[in-house]
């Protein structure tokens, strides 16, 4: 293997390793999904969610969907657009039995929010983008979920593949209280003004006022009143309140990994060579950044190996040729020496038997795999 041979098979793999790295990021991209945005955790009246679709670094101009959720934990109060990323509102293409295709949405019905949508231009590219918000009324205590099905996403006509949307759940911890107005009792008695204030008695104010140093008096049968200097000090705690904790500061419960799982249980996946290659420094799962790194570093370690094993070939080889050229020079340098009887009958006859020993004996010496290599120099110097 000549210097130029292993010269081009090492930019070859360098031209791998490029590619790899450049292309990585396109390969753990999501495909679009929907989510949904609001509490696990509710109680009372009245609740809202906001419905959202992460586009996954791809542009959308149009889509269906429903979501599902239980009737029998939830009673549909209103739906509301404002604010939404589509520009208009259409039919679905197909509906739960009973409904009418020519119905535009959205709207709920029987269990299902019901949702297709268009948007103008060169469509929509976020990873928050919001669809509606709706209001729901809990009526039974319990767990239960929001899920989707039948998801259809379109740019330009063209179907896109979407991606395994989020099941979001939802725990109802209690319900509205109906409180029941009581009627006040009546009374038949009459109220007049000598019945209203029959218990109020009537003096005569005395406006004469004086006063004198620190101190005041009204009248003249009041006590007098000192003037006080103000206190501000505070009173110690009582001896058994037990104090409060104090708050963890948000940047050292970063620190800590005390916050790193999303409220919606949400696992993120890489989005650029820098999670890759540095875990704990971005929002992707660490589980998945992990994975990915040591992949990386065995690919290397291999691609070491592969090279550091070419490296050693071309040099046996290297190493084989210059053992063969130096056999072959000595043992011609000993035929030299009997060159001056060649011309002679006698003596061509014993310089041909020697000669056919000389390459015997360097035949037995090479490698089998060089024999043939050996055999071509042996006869570009045979005599004639």
């Amino acid at each position: 293997m000549t210097f130029y041979k292993l010269i081009r098979i090492v930019y070859k793999f360098l031209s791998l390793i490029l590619l790899f790295v450049f292309c990585v990021e396109p390969v753990f991209a999501l495909n679009p999904y929907f989510y949904i945005d609001g509490d696990s955790s509710i109680g009372g009246d009245n609740h809202t969610w906001y419905l959202r679709m992460d586009t996954a670094d791809q542009s959308i101009g149009a889509f269906q969907v429903a979501m599902d959720y239980d009737t029998d934990y939830f009673n549909s109060i209103q739906i509301n657009t404002q604010n939404s990323v589509c520009s208009m509102w259409s039919a679905m293409d197909s509906v739960p039995p009973g409904e009418s295709l020519s119905r535009v949405t959205p709207y709920f019905y029987n269990g299902k929010l019901l949702m297709s949508c268009g948007i103008t231009g060169a469509g929509v590219n976020s990873s928050e983008a919001l669809i509606l918000a709706f209001t729901l009324k809990p009526i039974k205590l319990g767990s239960t979920t929001f899920s989707f099905s039948e998801p259809n996403l379109y740019l330009n006509g063209d179907s896109i593949t979407p991606g395994a949307s989020d099941i979001h759940t939802v725990t109802i911890i209690s319900l509205e209280v109906t409180v029941s107005a009581t009627p006040a009792p009546t009374s038949s008695a009459v109220v007049t003004t000598s019945t209203l204030f029959s218990d109020v008695t009537f003096q005569q104010w005395n406006p004469t006022t004086r006063s004198s140093g620190s101190s005041s008096t009204v009248g003249s049968n009041t006590s007098q009143l000192e003037a006080v200097e103000l206190d501000n000090t505070v009173p110690p705690p009582p001896p058994d309140m037990t104090p409060r904790p104090s708050k963890k500061p948000k940047i050292l419960a970063d620190m800590l990994n005390v916050e790193a799982a999303t409220e919606s249980g949400e696992v993120k996946a890489i989005q650029s060579l820098r999670d890759l290659l540095i875990p704990g420094k971005s929002d992707a799962d660490k589980t998945v950044v992990l994975i990915n790194f040591l992949s990386t570093i065995t690919f290397l370690i291999i691609l070491a190996i592969i090279l550091w094993r070419m490296m050693m070939n071309s040099r046996t080889a290297k190493l084989k040729s210059e053992y063969i050229n130096e056999l072959i020079s000595g043992e011609l340098s000993a035929l030299e020496s009997k060159m001056d009887i060649v011309e002679e009958k006698t003596g061509k006859d014993r310089f041909e038997q020697e000669f056919e020993k000389s390459v015997q004996h360097i035949l037995e010496e090479v490698n089998p795999k060089d024999k043939n290599k050996a055999k071509e120099t042996i006869e570009q110097i045979k005599p004639k």
